[in-house]
């Protein structure tokens, strides 16, 4: 799941679905993996989604009239997880096969594998640099000439906290919507999070029920 500017967002299943905050309508609806989409993700000016799927590919969109724009393939298992940079220009993608790969978004190409030893399951682009992506076993540095597994000394840890508790989010046991790491809402049990999105104090989040929920924050 994932938003973009808080008045539309994203879906994915057997297809990927973009949807309008304010009527709950679908406004497009993109097909063209073989297999179950995995994650979906925005560039930051909402005119483009990125979706990892089962298929092992990594597919461009272009938001408005719904065409795939790029088929980026390179990953020999399932894509679990899709993230852009700040600036647009890169996708990463994480992967059962244990790497992470970061993609030009207008030539797809591959321009760097990093090879992470294990299946991440968090992915996000630090939003104050392209060069930095938080992962749950730490910032991974694209800058490094060689890179390490992870980074696990304490500021590293520290910056990791950041990056993630900052701002509206869900806990990690997805029973609380937090803020700045601190629980604002607890989830009922019919509610609980199964994929989630934020944008500034916009949450949606897909419910176990199959329900989609987009609450904004003052």
């Amino acid at each position: 799941m994932a938003l973009a500017n808080g008045q539309r967002f994203a879906t994915g299943s057997s297809e990927v679905k973009i949807w309008d905050v304010a009527t709950g309508a679908c406004v497009q609806t993109l097909e063209g993996h073989n297999n179950s989409v995995n994650s979906v993700a925005f560039s930051a000016d909402g005119q483009q989604v990125a979706s990892g799927s089962n298929d092992k590919t990594v597919k461009i969109w272009d938001a408005a009239t719904g065409a795939c724009v790029q088929t980026l393939e390179g990953h020999n298992d399932s894509v679990n997880l899709v993230a852009f940079s700040a600036d647009g220009q890169r996708v990463a993608s994480g992967s059962n096969d244990e790497t992470v790969k970061i993609w030009d978004v207008a030539t797809g190409t591959c321009v760097q594998t990093l090879r992470v030893g294990r299946v991440i399951t968090h992915l996000l682009f630090d939003p104050r640099t392209n060069s930095l992506l938080s992962t749950d076993i730490g910032l991974l540095n694209l800058d490094l000439p060689v890179l390490p597994p992870a980074i696990d000394n304490g500021s590293t840890d520290a910056t990791l906290r950041s990056v993630r508790h900052s701002g509206w989010g869900i806990s990690t046991d997805s029973v609380w919507i937090v803020r700045d790491g601190k629980g604002m809402l607890w989830l009922p049990p019919e509610y609980r999070v199964m994929k989630s999105a934020v944008v500034g104090p916009t949450v949606a989040i897909g419910c176990r029920s199959g329900r989609v929920l987009v609450m904004k924050f003052s």
